[in-house]
């Protein structure tokens, strides 16, 4: 289902569904019902079915019992939390202490930094004994190694997941090694904690997982799909009458992934109605699914409105339904693109000679837009797109918003193919129904002049996105 959902928001022409068929019905009876499905297509594109019954998706808002505990913490229960020397793992190894917890093992891949040398001297001056251990959890032996060695010191009482790794690319770029990184922490780390722990009385036994597991995002396939197995694995120990939950966490103010974001960064999440957490806040929505925690729960700081108006897709995608409000669907001028009708009509109505200068500033406006920036920010025409701050998931976040204002598909590729706010802007014009004036420097322009545009853009990526890219066009030059 993950790469399902990055493949939907990345190619939203090829009309992805993600259809999960019941492993204890028959073949017979599982082709039948993908059958009707693909020959009686609907806005539905998350369906699974079991028991015989059609079951679809939906985000709905969580109310917690009024008899709401607190996550169990015992003094003399004994916690491993598997990302520990993280900033998310010190942030839950404090709290823990703090709430009496007095035995804890902190698991990473790598030894203590000074910061987490530094909250370790804290917990300790808490009164609680702190076991750091250095284990790779894709490798069994150790994870075996792990559970025992931490087993023998006290039984383990909760195991927290909360280690990850991120690894941007869209479809078009990425490779098995790269998805195989990404992967690892979260589906064979998670495995092996599950399997050799099964005989450990848990009081809890808790995923990190993300939000974007909910939603997918563009240009994070590999990572909505390892987040994805950790929501399933949960709901795997559950039926079976294990402790487990999977948490997909919105982004956290102190620590994670988020917290690395430079102010650029912040202000566009922002714009899109994606606020970063306290950990103080992150902590009590968490207090708050307690004693009987649902399998799977999302905790996030999000303004829907706000977050609805650019997810692509969103004013029609099922899984949103309850959370569209009257208010989610009046969109700003400044947030939400403008009417598919509204491009060729402006651009008709100006003079033949100005449209691809309106056309470029048009452009330039919704570059502006994904980037949080003023909608009038200067872009020089030949500049660099990715000097202006794009990545990978502006830059389908774009491809999305000009395909919408087109009405037409828009390659994925895009923004690499044309690299500059000229070159995108002649593009584009070749789509609209309009005419515009014939430019005789854009009808000799080499083969050589395109190539290096697209090299200088591609400059900019990492060295493992230039070689992963440079051997797909190498690959097309072949055939």
């Amino acid at each position: 289902m993950g790469l399902g959902k990055t493949i939907a928001l990345e190619h939203p022409e090829w009309r992805c569904q993600c259809i999960d068929l019941d492993s204890a019905d028959s073949t017979e009876s599982n082709a039948v019902f993908l059958v009707d499905e693909l020959l009686n297509p609907s806005l539905e594109n998350q369906i699974v079915r079991r028991n015989a019954m059609r079951l679809c998706a939906r985000l709905v808002p969580y109310r917690p019992a009024e008899t709401s505990k607190t996550l169990p913490v015992r003094q003399h229960g004994h916690y491993l939390i598997c990302g520990g020397l993280g900033g998310l793992g010190l942030l839950l190894a404090k709290r823990l202490a703090a709430r009496g917890a007095r035995r804890l093992t902190l698991c990473g891949r790598k030894s203590a930094s000074p910061e987490a040398a530094s909250v370790i001297a804290e917990l300790e001056q808490l009164g609680a004994i702190v076991h750091v251990n250095q284990t790779d959890i894709t490798d069994a032996g150790q994870v075996q190694d792990l559970i025992a060695t931490a087993s023998a010191q006290s039984p383990l009482t909760g195991i927290v997941h909360a280690a990850g790794m991120l690894d941007d690319g869209v479809l078009a770029q990425l490779d098995w090694p790269r998805c195989r990184r990404v992967l690892a922490a979260k589906t064979v780390g998670l495995q092996y904690l599950h399997e050799y722990s099964l005989h450990l009385p848990l009081e809890f036994f808790i995923g990190f997982s993300s939000m974007v597991s909910l939603t997918g995002s563009p240009a994070q396939g590999a990572y909505v799909a390892a987040n994805c197995f950790v929501d399933g694995l949960m709901q795997q120990r559950r039926a079976e009458g294990l402790s487990g939950i999977s948490i997909n966490w919105g982004p956290w103010a102190e620590a994670g992934m988020a917290a690395r974001l430079d102010d650029k960064q912040r202000l566009r999440l922002s714009s899109l109605g994606i606020l970063p957490m306290s950990a103080e806040d992150a902590f009590r929505a968490l207090d708050r699914l307690w004693p009987n925690p649902p399998a799977q729960i999302g905790i996030m700081d999000i303004h829907w409105p706000s977050f609805l108006s650019h997810f692509p897709g969103a004013s029609d995608m099922p899984l949103f339904e309850s959370l569209r409000q009257p208010s989610a669907r009046t969109l700003t001028t400044e947030s939400a693109p403008t009417s598919p009708a509204a491009w060729p009509a402006q651009l008709e109505s100006t003079a033949v000679a100005d449209r691809r200068s309106l056309l470029s500033a048009l452009v330039s406006a919704e570059i502006n837009r994904v980037l949080g920036a003023e909608s009038n920010r200067f872009i020089a025409p030949r500049q660099r797109l990715f000097d202006s701050g794009l990545d990978s998931l502006t830059a389908v976040e774009l491809k999305n918003r000009l395909s919408a204002l087109l009405a037409c598909p828009l390659n994925t590729t895009l923004l690499f193919d044309y690299p500059t706010l000229e070159a995108l802007t002649n593009h584009l014009a070749t789509m609209l129904p309009v005419s515009f004036e014939v430019i005789e420097v854009a009808a000799q322009a080499t083969t050589s002049s395109a190539i290096d545009e697209q090299t200088a853009a591609l400059d900019l990526l990492s060295q493992q996105q230039l070689e992963d890219l440079l051997a797909e066009k190498l690959g097309l030059i072949a055939e």
